[in-house]
């Protein structure tokens, strides 16, 4: 890693601290939510503004899961939660992402509100 990535992560990571701590001394709770890239959860071909020259499956290249264990060793090294919306977002043949921007459509926000409701209450974290 490089100073200025090392830089980076430990920023975020203090960043993070001072919300979990403004929480706990406000008896509230935080969760994190780890949103994909839309490459990460749609196939290339369904993305207008997705480069065909660049192939993510090259791992000397590119590592897709670098996001994701960021944010699960800061959210495990801070006791916090991490909802993952990677898998629920691939595993639908639909993809919910627009295609011609990084945002989602209106299925994809009623898809996540839905999943997000149903796991926070499961857990605990709504009633």
């Amino acid at each position: 890693h490089s100073e200025t990535e090392n830089d980076g992560r430990q920023l975020m990571y203090e960043r993070l601290q001072n919300i979990q701590d403004v929480a706990s001394q406000n008896d509230a709770k935080v969760v994190f939510v780890f949103v994909p890239a839309p490459v990460q959860a749609c196939e290339p071909d369904r993305l207008a503004y997705y480069p065909r020259n660049v192939d993510l499956n090259d791992t000397t290249l590119f590592d897709t899961n670098l996001p994701q264990r960021l944010i699960a060793d800061v959210a495990q090294s801070l006791n916090v939660p991490l909802y993952d919306l990677r898998d629920m977002l691939s595993s639908s043949a639909e993809c919910y992402y627009q295609p011609h921007n990084i945002h989602w459509t209106v299925a994809g926000h009623q898809t996540v509100a839905e999943y997000l409701t149903d796991v926070l209450i499961r857990d605990g974290y709504l009633p």
